[in-house]
């Protein structure tokens, strides 16, 4: 018996080292408990893989769940599924294919007549690596589904997304846009023999620069800065409201504007002082919006706890992040062919099991920045896993970013007046 001791406890050792291993690259649970009650979530592709994953924890949360994606049969099952497991009544599935725009823009409407507020957008849906395909509407398939479909799609719901303030976006990216680049001579692949790796990376890249470029149409003024107004004698904001506390105190002490402090008034001086300095052209989404990004690199304000006067660092309440989710084990690789030999499968089984996550387990990321109160007005960064990350160095230059939603907003028909919003139509030529 003592002879086959030791080999079992080194196989056991090694075995526990094994899942301890998986579980780390796996990168954990959402580490937040907060429920989102009433909150109305939009996931695409959410009939499967990480997005039903997400959303079905989300639906855990109390949110009012709208699976949008293309096939509407797999769609009504997810729906379906979640309710039964999560008994969640407020889960429904409705049309989107994001390779239509015209889908895209029906959806949109239907969206914005029929819902009160949309609290959280997640942008999940994608194509990996499928052949040279185009959309209905001529695109390369990757571009066209992954990066211009939620880039109308975003853009369409904006304005609800900022009366529905506060309110988050969700672009899932991936590991893959380290190795991607916008060629902005053929961005459909039309002159170059096709890659369909080259493609997906690109698409991916893309994804990671949303948050700066779709939101330029929000704020066209963002992105052709009105002149200079003449300068002027400021008022000082703070104490005038410093003033309306003294004045409630000596009424009613038990009124809200009693509490107003010095600290308050100053904090409120100070945060309205600082949304009227120019500020430079950000690629980030919540500059585009109307940002605020406030002085030493703070991302929530001045004062602890934070005044509830300052405005959120996005000014319209709206924050943008982007994530790469880790490798799952979705449909997503179906074109892949990884898994087209009993061979590849056998030998590179071990590796999948230790570094391929389950989409429960790749749901985390998403999950964890449409719930995080910790994350409450943070806003265009890239999360690896369930910490931030720098992406690559494109994923954050400016000038690509605003020629990305420049020839993205043509070739979707995104009509835009000056200091107005998206309105959707098609471009006259």
């Amino acid at each position: 018996m003592n002879r086959y001791l030791l080999p079992l406890s080194v196989l056991g050792t090694v075995a526990g080292g094994a899942v301890l291993l998986r579980d780390y690259v796996a990168g954990g649970s959402c580490p937040s408990k907060a429920n989102i009650l009433g909150k109305t979530v939009i996931v695409t592709g959410a009939n499967t893989g990480i997005g039903k994953q997400t959303a079905l924890e989300l639906a855990r949360r109390g949110g009012n769940i709208i699976l949008a994606c293309r096939d509407m049969e797999k769609c009504e099952a997810a729906a379906k599924d979640i309710r039964r497991e999560t008994l969640n009544h407020h889960v429904n599935a409705r049309h989107l294919d994001l390779a239509s725009l015209k889908s895209i823009r029906e959806f949109a409407a239907k969206i914005i007549e029929e819902e009160e507020r949309v609290h959280i957008l997640v942008n999940n849906a994608a194509v990996m690596r499928c052949p040279h395909w185009t959309t209905e509407d001529g695109f390369e398939m990757q571009f066209g589904v992954n990066h211009l479909g939620h880039f109308l799609l975003t853009n369409l719901l904006l304005d609800k997304l900022k009366a529905s303030a506060p309110s988050r976006i969700i672009n899932l990216s991936s590991l893959a846009h380290v190795a991607g680049h916008i060629d902005f001579e053929d961005l459909n692949w039309e002159r170059r023999e096709y890659d369909t790796k080259a493609a997906y990376c690109q698409s991916k890249l893309a994804v990671a620069l949303l948050p700066g470029a779709g939101a330029d149409a929000a704020e066209p003024s963002a992105f052709f800065p009105a002149p200079p107004a003449p300068p002027s004698r400021p008022p000082v904001p703070g104490l005038a409201l410093l003033s309306r506390g003294r004045d409630a105190r000596k009424n009613d002490p038990t009124s809200a504007s009693a509490g107003l402090t010095l600290e308050s008034a100053l904090c409120t001086c100070f945060s309205e002082s600082i949304v009227d300095q120019p500020r430079p052209l950000s690629r980030e989404l919540t500059p585009r919006v109307g940002g605020l990004s406030l002085p030493g690199g703070s991302e929530r304000g001045v004062c602890s706890p934070p005044c509830p006067s300052l405005p959120s660092p996005s000014g319209t309440g709206v924050t943008v992040n982007a994530l790469h989710p880790g490798v799952a084990r979705t449909e997503l690789g179906r074109h892949t062919g990884m898994h087209s030999s009993a061979f590849s499968s056998f030998t590179l089984g071990p590796i999948f099991w230790l570094l391929v996550k389950s989409p429960q387990l790749a749901a985390q990321t998403s999950t964890y920045l449409a719930v995080a109160e910790e994350l409450e007005g943070v806003s265009g960064k890239y999360f690896d896993g369930l910490k931030e990350k720098a992406p690559a160095p494109e994923a954050e230059d400016e000038e690509v970013a605003q020629r990305l939603w420049a020839e993205s907003a043509r070739l979707v028909g995104l009509e835009m007046s000056r200091g107005s919003s998206v309105r959707g139509q098609p471009l006259d030529e």
